[in-house]
């Protein structure tokens, strides 16, 4: 007799699985992330500056008592930074109980992929914060590795 579990939790292995990827865009550029870190999307917020930071650490903001730290995805990819347009959200991730933000231009949507949708980067060399490429559709992401944005 099959118990509710087995029923319920089916027998997968994990390169198997659909990841849901949220992906989204900053100065005309296509990035993902996990969309299990996501926590939420602000698109209404007020950035507090922060002195003595690298340039891509665009503020902070105070999200219900937590200080984020929220880093511009333009100045992180060595981009200018950019003025605020209608669009322009900030991405709060939860990394293991460390919160950030990545300010991004437009947010596109959540997708299902597969392991045959994710490449390898093809150049290493300076792409600490990227753990590879995203293709959905005709649209070639870049995967933002969110446990090593979370420890920067």
């Amino acid at each position: 007799m099959r118990t509710e579990k087995e029923i319920t939790k089916p027998e997968l292995e994990s390169e198997n699985i659909d990841k849901k990827m949220l992906t989204f865009a900053s100065d005309e550029l296509a990035f993902a992330v996990d969309a299990a870190f996501v926590s939420e999307i602000i698109v209404s917020f007020k950035l507090t500056y922060f002195p003595q930071v690298p340039s891509y650490v665009k503020g902070v903001i105070n999200l219900r008592g937590k200080i984020v730290p929220v880093l511009d995805v333009r100045q992180l990819n060595g981009r200018e930074a950019a003025e605020e347009q209608d669009g322009t959200c900030i991405i709060v991730l939860d990394v293991h109980d460390v919160y950030l933000g990545l300010l991004v231009d437009k947010v596109n949507n959540i997708a299902s992929a597969g392991p045959e949708q994710f490449a390898p980067l093809p150049f290493s060399k300076q792409q600490e914060f990227f753990s590879g490429l995203l293709k959905i559709g005709d649209t070639v992401s870049t995967v933002f590795d969110c446990e090593v944005l979370a420890a920067t």
